[in-house]
């Protein structure tokens, strides 16, 4: 494997999809799966016009980028291959959706097959494979500021809302 960067278009570089793959197989064992200290794919702004707040590594590799335009985006191979919108209560009442704060990767056997966590304003959202499957609403007026999986065996996330 070469450790070179690939372009994968304009402005989105970073490490060979199979290298960031074998990474983690690498590192699941020791690390918990995690790239730490690894810079994987750097995003440009052809993307859009919003800025990456969070980002995490799903189990099977794909890239998950939550943006403050309130949009996540699901990312393999450099490709977008999937966007979702986090409709904060706020949004789903008319307004304009709220910043991504947070995005926790989740392990496998979670209910409904939620892969990913996502939080803003008002609540946190389970996804599986870009698609919404669940809502925990948050007290009104916060919003979470991080989330961490906890092991498979729990199969839960926690949050810290601010």
């Amino acid at each position: 494997m070469s450790s070179l960067p690939v372009k994968y278009s304009f402005l989105v570089h970073g490490l060979a999809q199979d290298q960031i793959e074998e990474s983690l197989r690498r590192r699941r064992g020791s690390q918990g799966g995690a790239l730490l200290d690894v810079c994987a794919m750097t995003l440009g702004h052809e993307l859009g016009k919003a800025y990456v707040n969070a980002i995490a590594t799903l189990a099977d590799g794909t890239l998950a980028s939550g943006l403050d335009n309130g949009r996540i985006a699901l990312w393999r191979h450099g490709r977008r291959v999937k966007e979702a919108v986090h409709a904060s209560p706020s949004a789903l009442l008319g307004g304009r959706p709220e910043p991504v704060t947070c995005l926790v990767a989740l392990p496998r056997g979670c209910s409904r097959g939620a892969d990913l966590a996502s939080g803003s304003e008002g609540s946190v959202r389970l996804w599986a494979a870009g698609e919404c499957v669940g809502t925990i609403v948050a007290p009104p007026g916060t919003a979470p500021a991080c989330m961490a999986a906890l092991p498979a065996a729990a199969a839960r996330a926690a949050a810290c809302v601010h």
